[in-house]
């Protein structure tokens, strides 16, 4: 038998409150809103043909962490770092409405999955990550030189106690001038470290070649 209107707009206060607070809403609340006593609601909500209809929604009763086969196949296409289908691709590909879907986030079983997956996929492909910026690093890219100095300890900005990496740069030219006599090679070492220090961030190159030359 056909939902009636009443019944239709009680429907669609359980979907409004399960999309906009999370969970089903309570009798009382029902009554408070005037759609309907808080005794026929209890009754209503465990109909077969209600519990359809909101299932068709997204809306589930479910009192355990399983998924359903739809669910679980959804989320595990959405989280394929392999596929590079957009999300709404993929969607239409499994023939899941846009709106099922944003429905089924509000499902704490469903939600807790994927982001338990998400978590666990960023945590086994942390090593990618080190690769790619070696790569970047090898390939003399000084964002991703500057990064790694970062990453390291080498180099922290902005920081109180973080190494003063232009000072230090400063007293190692100073070094090599007190045992390096031949001038032209302190003078081609000097060049190579400032051109370093200035690739990476710590200083331009004028700044840096003034402060040198101070020495």
């Amino acid at each position: 038998m056909p939902l009636t209107e009443r019944e239709f707009d009680i429907v669609n206060f359980i979907e409004q409150w399960w999309l906009s607070k999370g969970g089903i809403p309570s009798g009382a609340k029902a009554e408070e809103l005037g759609l309907c006593k808080e005794k026929f609601y209890q009754e209503f909500i465990e109909r077969v043909d209600v519990r359809k209809n909101l299932l068709a929604r997204g809306i589930t009763f479910k009192q355990n962490e399983l998924l359903t086969e739809q669910q679980l196949t959804t989320a595990n296409t959405v989280l394929d770092l392999t596929d590079n289908r957009s999300l709404k691709k993929k969607l239409a590909d499994l023939r899941v409405p846009t709106q099922l879907y944003e429905s089924w986030l509000r499902d704490p079983a469903f939600n807790n999955y994927l982001r338990e997956r998400a978590e666990n996929i960023l945590g086994d492909n942390v090593h990618t990550a080190h690769l790619a910026l070696l790569d970047r690093v090898k390939n003399g890219d000084t964002g991703a030189i500057k990064f790694y100095y970062e990453i390291t300890g080498r180099y922290v900005p902005n920081r109180g106690d973080s190494v003063d990496v232009a000072g230090l740069l400063m007293r190692v030219i100073e070094i090599i001038q007190r045992h390096v006599t031949n001038n032209d090679e302190v003078a081609a070492i000097a060049d190579d470290l400032l051109t370093l220090a200035s690739g990476v961030g710590v200083g331009t190159r004028r700044e840096l070649t003034v402060s040198a030359e101070s020495i």
